[in-house]
């Protein structure tokens, strides 16, 4: 092996400026997906963590006060501090909770009403001995810092409600507090920090806490001045969130007198599911990297690696054999592998800074430089093995070529195209050009020229792929129907005074508006549709929201199968269909209950079916399709038990409902406007009818996909991967053409000498350029927009939405005459060389 790190150390003296260049390349992009990979699974990771270093409570229990609502005498509340010492509570901390107040900021507005007037419940927080929020169920400070222990009008804001509210630190509050026995006494509290804490995390769904956190001090001062003060406390169990049960049966027989207030489990899977796109599309990001980096760099190494071989004949001319050969470019594959390595695990080390992303990066206990030892260290070791692994096949291709003498036979074959090209009248330049782009010539000449245009096209697939899944999340941020609402308004025709109202005549005179495409009669969107529980479905009865809807013109958003049109068919949103456990075209049975069937006279309601009211009712359903009922659709919407949220729920038409729930009557149509129609002044025109007395109420679709959704960041990552990758693809290009131009130097020399001006010589190595940027983009641009639908459906299934791909026509045009721009200034260097270089010279040494 003396003659192989003897010719190692002489290459790497002449070479290692272009493998370093061509090492960092590959470090870069490989530095990228490590950093995708273990951003991943840090932002998979933020929340437990968080749970974690918070110390977050399992659960909270009160107190059973007496005597509340009396306004002369505080309450009598039981004594909740047995909790602490039940067997399963590892440990507790008293938190009170003060109401009665009116908290407003210093411009007057309230912090428990909304821009829109709804109400929002604020909880004013606090604990005696300070344990709460900063020993058990810590407080993560995001700006500013806690309130002094001694400090009576120092509060700090639950981060959700400083952004709802817009306050920041340093603003002043006004509380005005009710008192016993009568009066009231008001305070200047001042924010000192913004905080976020367990259970305050706003998840798209589910409950949470907006807090106001008042300082140990304002605590212990509140009941002397008459403040109404519950305290109970914090239990952290042994057994997480399993151990709550234990928790109310130790109640129920001890008969403390407490109810369980707040689980923390409540709140957690809502949150994961809030982070698991996010998680989706960085890890869609490495493997769409990886591809990208096994593929590009893949058809590199093996130019590189048969530019590296033009000596391979000499040396077995004196004696180098086979074997010999193989262990030389493996050495220089290994060279390159191991600075690559380095580079990709800085690379990573410092990109960490840009993770975690979404909601998970206000959870992040660490936020900053992170290091995961695993994946950096799989990644480093992946790197060198891949490199090896890339540059074996066509190192045992150069050696079994040089030996057989395979080379020195192979003969050129001319291109098909520069002949087209020549025989249509193109220039010289265009002629010679387009043939050394495609031919690969012989012996010392010898170019790779399909591994350069196939790196070049990997590039335009990926970059094509990464702007179709932008278009196609564009796309969705901007239809809310792939979201389930796939009408433009709501009118209603009756509530419990019109129960006779003929909901199809109304219709019918509502479709000769004009603008209005199509109209359907269901039941609204957020009503009651049973007494006091929602839909159960299956053997575990499942409470899901309900969607009533048809059957009609207007339909359902629908994901597989078909929207229900029949008494007895039902569809189910894709988690729905997951938990219960079936697929379409099963069969299961629904659980509802009879309602009040209610007729007015006068200024009476009677109940003609009282006896009736509140029976359970049950029906065989046929599920006929998955899809997507809209967010916090039907009975439960404001059931905590239906989990409301995208990918749950059920649709089923007015005779389906009637199955469950006899007098149920359809009191809403669902208007979906004419795509040609100004939807403005269709949605004014029903505005005239309601006030004219013709229709009932109307109500328009307001809906915001993007807060739904909460996709923001993944709108980057295609981005990110379309300029790594055009980076990347840019280099090879160039790479290529350096390659080319010093394997063709004697070429060029020929052309000058014959009477080549430098204009056309940088003619040449443009057109080069161009026709291999032309033949990705024929190639990649189809196969482009293939993986980028393939792999939006393969994301549109992790979020529950409609997968419908869209391709944007202008983007793609973009990017073509991007392409033939960029290869355009890539040629420019080649080209310089190219014209700079003595004729001469270069044919006398030759």
């Amino acid at each position: 092996m003396g003659a192989v790190w003897f010719r190692f150390r002489s290459e790497l003296r002449a070479r290692w400026r272009a493998w370093t260049v061509l090492a960092l390349l590959i470090g870069v992009a490989s530095g990228v997906v490590i950093a995708a990979v273990a951003g991943a699974r840090r932002t998979d990771s933020a929340y437990e963590r968080f749970l974690h270093e918070q110390r977050a409570f399992d659960v909270v229990a009160f107190p059973v006060c007496e005597g509340f609502d009396n306004a002369e005498t505080p309450p009598k509340c039981a004594d909740v501090s047995a909790l602490a010492r039940l067997a399963g509570v590892s440990a507790s901390a008293p938190v009170s909770s003060i109401s009665g107040a009116d908290i407003r900021t210093a411009d007057g507005r309230s912090l428990d009403r909304e821009a829109d007037g709804n109400f929002v419940e604020v909880a004013l927080l606090g604990s005696t001995d300070g344990g709460f929020g900063r020993t058990l169920n810590r407080m993560h400070v995001i700006d500013g810092r806690l309130p002094r222990a001694d400090a009576l009008h120092e509060v700090a804001l639950s981060a959700p409600l400083a952004a709802r509210a817009g306050i920041e630190v340093g603003d002043t509050l006004r509380a005005r507090f009710d008192r016993y026995p009568n009066g009231h006494v008001t305070y200047t509290l001042r924010v000192v920090g913004i905080e976020l804490s367990p259970y305050e995390v706003a998840p798209p769904s589910g409950a949470y806490i907006l807090a106001v956190h008042v300082s140990p001090e304002f605590v212990r001062r509140a009941p002397a001045r008459g403040l109404r003060v519950e305290t109970g406390l914090a239990l952290r169990l042994h057994g997480g969130d399993r151990g709550v049960g234990a928790v109310r049966r130790a109640v129920e027989a001890r008969r403390i007198n407490a109810f369980v207030a707040f689980r923390q489990a409540d709140q957690a899977a809502g949150i994961e599911r809030a982070i698991r796109p996010d998680t989706v599309g960085l890890t869609l990001l490495a493997v769409f990297g990886s591809l990208a980096l096994v593929a590009v760099f893949g058809t590199a190494l093996a130019r590189h690696a048969w530019a590296e071989s033009s000596d391979s004949a000499t040396l077995w001319s004196l004696g180098v054999r086979r074997r010999q050969l193989v262990a030389m470019t493996i050495i220089r594959a290994a060279f390159i592998g191991l600075v690559a390595m380095a580079m990709a695990v800085v690379v990573a080390f410092f990109l960490s800074v840009l993770t975690p992303i979404g909601l998970a990066r206000d959870l992040e206990p660490s936020p900053g430089l992170h290091a995961d030892a695993v994946t950096l260290g799989v990644g480093a070791v992946l790197t060198v093995v891949l490199t090896l692994a890339l540059i074996a096949v066509p190192a045992w291709l150069i050696a079994r070529s040089v030996g057989s003498g395979a080379r020195r036979r192979s003969l050129v074959r001319p291109s098909r195209v520069a002949a087209t090209v020549s025989r249509a009248g193109g220039s010289i330049p265009a002629i010679v050009g387009v043939r050394m782009a495609l031919e690969r010539d012989r012996g010392r000449e010898s170019v790779p020229v399909r591994t350069g245009v196939l790196g070049v096209v990997v590039g335009v697939v990926v970059l094509c792929a990464a702007v179709g899944f932008s278009a196609s999340l564009d796309h969705l941020l901007e239809s809310p129907r792939l979201i389930g609402y796939t009408w433009d308004a709501t009118v209603f025709v009756g509530e419990e005074d019109s129960l006779d109202v003929d909901a199809d005549a109304v219709a019918a005179e509502i479709e000769m508006i004009s603008g209005i495409a199509a109209t359907t009669p269901g039941a609204f969107v957020f009503g009651s549709f049973f007494t006091d529980r929602p839909l159960l479905l299956g053997s575990h009865r499942r409470a899901v929201d309900l969607l009533v809807i048809g059957p009609g013109r207007v339909h359902p958003a629908v994901i597989d199968g078909r929207a229900p049109i029949g008494a007895d068919e039902i569809l189910l949103g894709p988690e729905t269909l997951q938990e219960v456990g079936l697929e379409v075209g099963d069969t299961l049975t629904a659980f509802g209950q009879v309602g009040p069937d209610i007729r007015v006279e006068g200024e009476k309601s009677i109940v003609l079916n009282e006896p009736d009211v509140g029976k359970g009712t049950s029906a065989r359903f046929r599920i006929v399709g998955s899809g997507v009922p809209p967010f916090g659709a039907g009975a439960g919407g404001a059931d905590p038990r239906t989990e409301s949220r995208l990918g749950r729920g059920a649709v089923m038409t007015v005779a389906g409902l009637q199955r469950l729930n006899p007098v149920a009557r359809p009191n809403a149509l669902y208007v979906r406007f004419n795509d040609r129609a100004d939807r403005a002044s269709a949605f004014a025109a029903l505005r005239r009818e309601e006030r004219a007395g013709s229709i009932g109420e109307v109500s328009s679709v307001n809906v915001s996909t993007e807060e739904t959704l909460d996709v923001e960041q993944i709108d980057e990552f295609p981005l990110v991967l379309a300029g790594l990758v055009a980076f990347v693809a840019a280099c090879v290009l160039a790479h290529l053409l350096v390659t080319s131009t010093r394997a063709r130097r004697r070429d060029f020399a020929v052309l000058r000498a014959l009477g080549f001006r430098r204009r056309q010589v940088r003619g040449v190595i443009t057109w080069q350029a161009a026709t291999i940027v032309a033949i990705a983009l024929v190639v990649g641009m189809p196969l482009g927009v293939v993986l980028g639908r393939w792999g939006w459906q393969l994301y549109a299934g992790t979020i529950s939405v409609v997968p419908e791909a869209a391709v944007s026509g202008l983007a793609l045009v973009v990017t073509a005459i991007g392409a033939i721009a960029v290869a355009k200034v890539v040629a420019t260097l080649p080209a310089r060389t190219a014209t700079h270089t003595r004729p001469a010279v270069v044919l006398r040494s030759e």
